[in-house]
């Protein structure tokens, strides 16, 4: 199902319908939306309809056209299940409704490091009211990783016997450095400018992404190696920018804020000796996956589920310790290149976990249970 402005998530399951991961199911699709945009889209996959439903004037609130306009279109077209990849459903639906968590983050966190957005008691309140009815009205949820599920148990008060784990997927060929067109390498190189392996951050800049205690643990290293190893963040500038001056680390630090493709992102984290990502939380990380798919040694924290997805391939260190940190850096940077290479064909094998196919075939053993139960 799309959404007016598609997650991520929803592009994955696209991809997989467009790719015909799922063409040796027995299945037909149908896709519904209310953005005009996405019903002009041709899909090239087999078995599929895209299904515009215009929010009429009774109901242009979504959740009045989730459970009203939505709904009625369900019970039309004799829906056997109904897939969201979001956590709403038609609620008073007699289909079965299988829906999706990402992140439960905004619970886990302290009230410091919370989307200002969610912030209020009110609103918070309101959303966690939603997001369980949602859960327990569905047949099943399903969640992005071991960790998100424990999170639905514990904050939500679910059912864990109705949580699925299916994790997000990846295209692991657009990791592969022969896929890269020399625009995107060039372009790569225009925003980094440095010729040698560089410690890469891609995220967003918000408290709990611990994007502080990154640089202030790469200041700890020394000066030779923070000069062959700039650290490359790809967020927006905030109270970094003081913290990085204040520490004296201007010349080895490189900032982008500009747009960049996905091919140029792929780019960017083939080139990077060691991505990381130690938030304080995280109900998945994606940025992790894609750099052991370029086969990219992660260093991750030990808790949330970063540590599950990572496993053997990511050096875990606790996000609150500086030291520690400080002490990964040295070893992905300093590891002697054997034993990197090595470690480099850990992280591809690992990624083969999440690549879209793998991710297909769980999500179809899922959708075939719930039919057989029916």
């Amino acid at each position: 199902m799309f959404r007016d402005k598609p997650s991520p998530h929803i592009a994955l399951f696209q991809t997989l319908l467009q790719e015909n991961l799922f063409s040796p199911y027995p299945w037909n699709f149908v896709l519904y939306t209310d953005n005009h945009s996405v019903a002009k889209e041709e899909t090239q996959a087999e078995k599929v309809i895209v299904r515009q439903i215009e929010r009429s004037s009774r109901f242009k609130n979504e959740l009045i056209w989730f459970n009203f306009e939505l709904a009625r279109a369900l019970e039309r077209d004799k829906i056997n299940l109904f897939l969201s990849c979001y956590y709403r459903i038609p609620v008073w639906t007699s289909i079965p409704c299988l829906n999706m968590i990402h992140d439960l983050s905004f619970f886990a966190v302290p009230l410091h490091m919370v989307n200002p957005l969610y912030k209020s008691r009110i609103r918070r309140w309101m959303l966690f009211l939603m997001l369980r009815l949602h859960c327990q009205k569905a047949t099943k949820t399903l969640t992005v990783s071991s960790y998100s599920k424990t999170c639905l148990s514990h904050i939500l008060g679910l059912d864990e016997n109705n949580i699925l784990v299916c994790s997000n997927g990846i295209e692991l060929k657009r990791f592969a450095s022969a896929s890269f067109s020399p625009s995107a390498i060039e372009q790569c190189e225009k925003k980094v400018r440095c010729s040698g392996k560089y410690i890469l951050f891609l995220g967003s800049n918000i408290l709990k992404k611990n994007v502080t205690g990154l640089i202030s643990a790469y200041a700890g290293l020394d000066s030779e190696i923070r000069q062959r190893h700039p650290l490359v963040l790809r967020t927006s500038q905030g109270r970094e920018v003081a913290l990085i001056k204040k520490l004296g680390i201007e010349s080895d630090v490189i900032s982008i804020e500009e747009y960049i493709s996905e091919e140029e992102k792929a780019a960017l984290i083939s080139r990077a000796r060691t991505l990381v990502l130690v938030s304080y939380n995280e109900g998945f990380g994606i940025p992790v996956i894609e750099a052991m798919a370029a086969g990219i040694p992660p260093i991750v924290s030990d808790s949330s589920a970063l540590a599950e997805f990572a496993g053997d391939a990511g050096i875990k260190v606790n996000p609150a310790a500086q030291s520690e940190i400080t002490s990964a850096l040295q070893r992905v940077l300093l590891a002697p290149a054997e034993d990197y290479s090595r470690w480099s064909e850990l992280c591809k094998e690992r990624a083969k976990s999440f690549s879209s196919k793998a991710v297909a075939t769980r999500l179809a053993s899922v959708i075939q249970e719930l039919l057989d139960e029916k």
